[in-house]
């Protein structure tokens, strides 16, 4: 919540210094501009020895380019947006949906990754005592000794 302040915080501010108006995003694009936005305030917000050297106007350039657009075309679609802001509510309702999508993608993920490191697993005696082991990590260790 306090990143999404930050990025409207950032297109206020903004919204009188640009001189030429760009283009105004689609609302479903802009959701998916504004959850990356997101996810890099969150990426900032995890490493914060890089807080000091991350320009703010330019922090995001990278978002904004992958999507085929520039922060005019960003800051046309916040004021087009602002405008009608049941609309804009929209947009951000459906940026947490993605990102709660993107959550959930990989919790499953990780899930599976760690069913597989599982089904490795081998009960072998050591030291008198039954263990667990990677079989895949321990065969490998094996192989270079």
């Amino acid at each position: 919540m306090r990143a999404l302040r930050h990025i409207l915080l950032l297109g206020l501010v903004l919204l009188p210094l640009s001189c030429s108006r760009g283009r105004v995003i689609p609302a479903r694009k802009l959701a998916q501009v504004h959850a990356d936005m997101l996810l890099a305030d969150q990426w900032l917000h995890d490493h914060p020895e890089m807080r000091t050297q991350a320009d703010t106007t330019l922090f995001y350039e990278a978002v904004f380019k992958k999507y085929g657009y520039s922060f005019k075309d960003y800051d046309a679609s916040v004021r087009y947006y602002l405008e009608n802001p049941a609309a804009y509510a929209k947009i951000l309702k459906k940026s947490a949906s993605l990102l709660d999508r993107r959550r959930t993608a990989k919790e499953k993920q990780v899930a599976a990754a760690e069913r597989e490191r599982q089904a490795r697993l081998v009960v072998i005696p050591e030291e008198g005592v039954w263990k667990r082991v990677d079989a895949f990590r321990d065969s490998l260790r094996c192989a270079q000794d």
